[in-house]
């Protein structure tokens, strides 16, 4: 696969164009403390665990803090209750659009089609759906997720976008900030990019790294001096 194969890109939301993890690591502590009062001494911690495994569905988390302090299991609607609490938590804070995305789309725009994708399961604020609606629009076609919300960021995503486009995976890029992002971009056969963010952790480099993306940067706008 060479760069001038490429006919569409598509981008993780969270982390990648929007600037919002930490908030969302936040209100996921916050969550989980309010039904494990317990926890409220390993809030930093739950932060920065969830930090570090960015891109995993917010349910496999909990279960992964279940079985690390030996909680007592959620049902299933109390589960359901905690996610929507988790979303209370988040929508309050206050979330940017990265400052570079913009321009770097509407500079992509003139050569890909582009495409969002997310494994979030909540919409976009709908003022920063009035900023990036029109830049992932192809005619009346929306390549956004809230048109598919049964789709999740991999392979059923990809080969819907690929499907409405008329091309192949191997002509679609996926950029994210997660090693999940990379591997799943992998998988399908697509030119994977990874951000690398230094916040999330002195060894963000050598663990994107580890999922072997095609290339790596620490800005989407590094993307024009890497030939897009």
């Amino acid at each position: 696969m060479v760069l001038a194969d490429i006919k569409a890109i598509g981008l993780d939301r969270d982390g990648t164009v929007l600037d919002n993890m930490i908030q969302r690591a936040e209100a996921f502590a916050e969550a989980v403390i309010q039904y494990y009062p317990g926890l409220a001494s390993e809030k930093d911690a739950i932060i920065i665990s969830v930090l570090q495994t960015r891109g995993v569905c917010r349910f496999d988390h909990l279960e992964f803090l279940i079985n690390k302090y030996g909680l007592p299991a959620l049902l299933e609607e109390q589960k359901i209750a905690w996610s929507q609490l988790f979303e209370e938590f988040y929508r309050v804070k206050p979330v940017d659009i990265f400052a570079e995305v913009v321009p770097v789309l509407q500079r992509l725009k003139g050569d890909y089609h582009l495409f969002l994708s997310t494994s979030a399961t909540d919409g976009m604020h709908p003022k920063h759906l009035k900023i990036l609606g029109p830049l992932f629009r192809n005619g009346n076609q929306s390549f956004m997720f809230e048109n598919k919300p049964g789709f999740k960021k991999g392979r059923d995503h990809f080969e819907y976008v690929a499907g409405e486009l008329g091309i192949a995976l191997e002509q679609m890029a996926f950029i994210g900030d997660s090693p999940l992002d990379i591997r799943l971009a992998n998988e399908c056969g697509l030119y994977s990019v990874g951000i690398i963010d230094n916040r999330y952790g002195d060894d963000a480099k050598e663990v994107m790294l580890a999922e072997n993306p095609r290339l790596y940067i620490y800005s989407l706008d590094e993307l024009f001096r890497e030939g897009f």
